[in-house]
């Protein structure tokens, strides 16, 4: 279930049921990190129709690569490096720029437990609060830097992710009344 902008209870927005998801496969058959991310089919609601066309949603940057001249990091971190002050009920962001490492997006950022699958977006519009999934925050792993504990990690949205979505958006085509978007079951 999705309740975007659920807050100590409240849901303005109402719910949206799931009806479909799955996993890359280079994550279910080999645990590899460089494939740690999912798809996810909602069901139209009730009231308001699909989820993109209620409240928007962000584009994709399918094979961007790995570096990127700057990204906004966003999720509710309950862990940090070297910090006390997340609690997993708030949202926070980094922004900076992503470098290359162990064949995933490289990120300075000390978000750690409770950042997992939060979106990494390029060309980030702060008026529009539009932008491009590049990566998919995967964890805070020691690499070549050293144990800094300030590296975050990135699955790039590479041909894996693009044959997911291929996967989820064709095993769950329907077309809503008065809705443009076909996406969902």
């Amino acid at each position: 279930m999705y309740v975007p902008d659920h807050d100590n209870g409240a849901e303005p927005h109402g719910r949206w049921h799931y009806s479909y998801v799955s996993a890359a496969q280079g994550w279910t058959t080999g645990r590899d990190f460089r494939y740690d991310y999912a798809g996810i089919a909602l069901r139209p609601h009730h009231e308001h129709g699909m989820v993109e066309g209620y409240l928007g949603a962000q584009g994709y940057d399918f094979g961007g690569g790995y570096v990127f001249d700057e990204v906004l990091a966003l999720s509710y971190p309950q862990v940090g490096y070297q910090r006390d002050d997340f609690t997993g009920d708030d949202l926070w962001y980094r922004q900076g720029p992503t470098t290359s490492s162990l064949d995933q997006v490289r990120l300075t950022c000390d978000m750690r437990s409770g950042a997992s699958g939060s979106p990494w977006l390029h060309d980030f519009d702060a008026e529009t609060c539009t932008g491009y999934l590049v990566a998919v925050h995967v964890g805070s792993l020691r690499g070549p830097d050293g144990p800094s504990g300030s590296g975050a990690y990135g699955a790039e949205l590479g041909d894996g992710a693009i044959n997911l979505y291929n996967h989820v958006t064709t095993t769950c085509q329907v077309t809503v009344p008065d809705d443009p978007y076909t996406r969902g079951c």
